[in-house]
């Protein structure tokens, strides 16, 4: 009896050991048995595989994958805005031009009301507030 707890305490320090201790090897073989490949993982990768396979690294993996999903998208975006810009660009070039001959319109209007003899309204000169009424 003493001796199979022996045994056991034995087996168990080794199995221990054999799990922290060494380098992982793994035999993959073909199902027709003509062709195999052995990899051997140093312990470094096998504790980064342990690691990645906890649920730390489970999250750690997931978030960075989140991460790189959200930018995917967000740079899917950037032609669409690049072309929201053109608009806003084309608009504001337009506006510029119209506030530019409105200026204009309104300087004609003022010569000839004073042509005309009547005073001019200084009050409205700095704002266009539109049509000035004589």
């Amino acid at each position: 009896m003493a001796r199979t707890s022996r045994e056991t305490e034995r087996s168990a320090e080794a199995t221990q050991r054999s799990r922290d201790a060494g380098a992982l090897y793994v035999h993959l073989q073909s199902e027709n048995g003509v062709e195999h490949r052995t990899l051997i993982l140093s312990p470094g990768k096998v504790r980064a595989l342990r690691t990645l396979w906890s649920a730390w690294g489970v999250a750690l993996v997931l978030a960075v994958g989140g991460s790189w999903v959200y930018f995917a998208v967000q740079s899917m975006r950037i032609p669409l805005l690049r072309g929201r810009i053109a608009q806003l660009e084309a608009e504001a070039q337009r506006i510029d031009t119209l506030q530019a001959r409105l200026q204009e319109l309104q300087n004609q209007y003022d010569q000839v009301y004073r042509m005309l003899g009547a005073p001019v309204d200084t009050t409205t000169q700095a704002g266009l507030t539109g049509i000035r009424r004589p």
